[in-house]
């Protein structure tokens, strides 16, 4: 793997832009001994020999353009070169996880994927990937996590990887905005959580009386019944603290607000998904 070129990242489309999805992660497998070859077919021609030399193609795909290039660039990788692994990453990577995984990718991954790539190289070198324990998706598919990955490294390899668990936490996400959903829903999602959404309070409550969840992730402003008023009616019905639950929003002097009404944290918003994974994570450990 630490041949140069054995690693091939790809670049589709960055909307006329330095392509940073493919150069940061180019950096980081540098700094640990690896050459990777990059690709931009958005500014130069499909290139067969690099293809070839390849054993791990990872392709870029931050929008809906450069996942529909994407995919054809798959496709065309693994006419000329079968045995190499594919790999999309991106927000729209594990947004359309189960179509990639059925199709023309061997992985996927989303979020601050640097790392995630450098323990992929890594799991490739040892064995070929075959020992890496998956997350599957509702539809069945494959889908590596970085804790896999990790979790793999670090163990001895005669051990065998430890099984994921039976029962996933559960987090219902509370918004009346669908695109902010689906991508809270593809970040919990890459990381193993089951994830239900509510594009209402209304909805919201109808989904907690059919499955109470272990957390909610609340928008604080929604038409007719605001965040404050489904967390109120939550705790009237369930008790308070009885169910989780993280408040966010745009005005970020609602923090206090949030403590005084018993939620257990807030976020503000734009929010780094880091935090949003973070702050979900150390709830759900508690």
């Amino acid at each position: 793997m630490k041949e140069p070129g054995a690693i091939l990242l790809v670049a589709c489309y960055e909307l006329g832009h330095q392509p940073l999805a493919v150069a940061w992660p180019a950096a980081f497998l540098e700094r640990e001994g690896y050459a990777p070859a990059v690709m931009d077919v958005s500014v130069e021609p499909f290139d067969a020999e690099r293809v070839r030399r390849a054993k791990l193609v990872a392709i870029s795909v931050p929008m809906h353009t450069a996942l529909r290039l994407g995919v054809a660039v798959a496709e065309r990788v693994r006419t000329v070169n079968a045995a190499c692994h594919i790999a999309f990453y991106g927000l729209y990577a594990t947004l359309n996880a189960d179509h990639l995984l059925a199709g023309v990718a061997d992985s996927v991954m989303s979020g601050e994927i640097e790392a995630s790539l450098v323990d992929l190289a890594r799991s490739l070198e040892r064995d070929g990937g075959a020992g890496i324990p998956a997350f599957y998706t509702p539809g069945g598919h494959r889908r590596f996590r970085r804790s896999d990955l990790e979790a793999f490294l670090a163990g001895p390899r005669s051990a065998p990887p430890a099984a994921s668990p039976a029962v996933r936490a559960s987090v219902l996400v509370v918004d009346d905005d669908p695109r902010l959903r689906e991508f809270i829903r593809a970040n919990l999602e890459a990381e193993g959580y089951a994830v239900r959404e509510a594009g209402s309070a209304d909805e919201g409550l109808a989904a907690l009386a059919a499955e109470p969840p272990d957390l909610i992730l609340l928008d604080v402003m929604m038409p007719k019944m605001d965040g404050w008023e489904m967390l109120r009616r939550v705790q009237e019905r369930h008790g308070v603290d009885a169910i989780q639950v993280i408040m966010y929003s745009g005005k970020l002097d609602e923090a206090g607000k949030a403590a005084q009404h018993g939620a257990q944290a807030f976020i503000g918003k734009p929010f780094d998904p880091r935090k949003l994974l973070e702050a979900t994570k150390q709830l759900l450990r508690s």
